[in-house]
């Protein structure tokens, strides 16, 4: 009777295992092969990216331009509008410093300005986190190409700071108890002439506002002195913007809170001279002995 075992050295059971064995690399290199593919679909993809970025920055110059004489063919043909006290043109650069979480908002403060702001105004910046070039920054390019698009880097350089001031206090900074890109953000305002280019005077807007009817000569500038308007009212005792902005106001220019008797907080659309802020920057840090970005550091941590 024949026998239906086979022995451990059999030239069957070899041959099964050679078959199970090739069976089996040749599935694991179609695996491998296939995953070959999507990465190298992945890395292109990647590629084509970076490369549409740097196309789009490389043509930031030409589209402002470009917005540039769509603004002066509109002085043109517009050189007056009601409520304009004059038809002299003064150099005035908007400054918007926003974040991926006013994206929404920001869409709708774009769209008005693009409708209201001209022609008085000379350009438009969009000044974001570096860390939101990919949101931010490629809808202002894509979707407002007019207007100029601006990285800081300064919310990670905060972020950094007071990981390394302030150790114990830094993971409260994950949960939204301390702000490294509030102080950031208030930073980068007071650098607008270094994000605003060949303007005499920065119009600051909030992600948050819009314009509702055209802007006049008059809504930002007095029509006798010709002066950026500087509306203010008195610190009203007990307030929220005392409690919250007087102190340290008082402290960043060097006077007792007492002494500081008025707040400037009172609306959107703040215009200031170019030439004014590196003047505070300096003077700030001749005042606390240390730059300006330390101090704020210190009081947002």
């Amino acid at each position: 009777m024949h026998d239906q075992s086979e022995p451990p050295g059999s030239p069957w059971r070899a041959a099964l295992c050679a078959a199970l064995f090739v069976a089996g690399g040749a599935y694991h290199l179609r695996a491998l092969r296939a995953l070959r593919h999507e990465n190298g679909a992945l890395r292109r993809a990647q590629a084509g990216k970076t490369a549409e970025l740097a196309l789009l920055r490389a043509s930031d110059d030409r589209r402002f331009e470009s917005y540039r004489a769509h603004v002066d063919a509109l002085r043109t043909r517009h050189p007056r509008r009601r409520g304009n006290a004059t038809a002299e043109h003064v150099p005035v650069g908007i400054l918007v410093r926003t974040f991926a979480g006013d994206l929404q908002w920001l869409a709708y403060c774009l769209r008005s300005v693009a409708k209201f702001a001209q022609p008085y105004v000379d350009g438009v910046t969009v000044v974001f986190p570096e860390a939101d070039d990919a949101t931010v920054g490629a809808f202002v390019r894509l979707a407002h190409p007019w207007a100029r698009t601006n990285v800081s880097t300064s919310a990670a350089v905060f972020a950094a700071a007071m990981r390394a001031a302030h150790p114990h206090k830094f993971a409260r900074c994950h949960a939204g108890q301390c702000l490294p890109d509030y102080a950031a953000q208030i930073f980068d305002k007071l650098c607008a002439d270094l994000y605003v280019p060949a303007a005499r005077f920065v119009l600051h807007l909030d992600s948050d506002t819009v314009l509702t009817r055209p802007l006049a000569f008059s809504d930002v500038f007095d029509p006798r002195t010709r002066k950026p308007l500087m509306p203010r009212v008195r610190y009203a005792p007990g307030s929220e913007a005392e409690w919250r902005w007087r102190a340290v106001t008082a402290d960043l220019v060097g006077i007792k809170a007492e002494d500081l008797e008025f707040q400037f907080m009172t609306r959107q659309g703040l215009c200031y001279p170019r030439a004014f802020y590196g003047t505070f920057r300096r003077a700030a840090e001749r005042l606390h002995g240390r730059p300006l970005s330390e101090w704020l550091g210190d009081r947002f941590a």
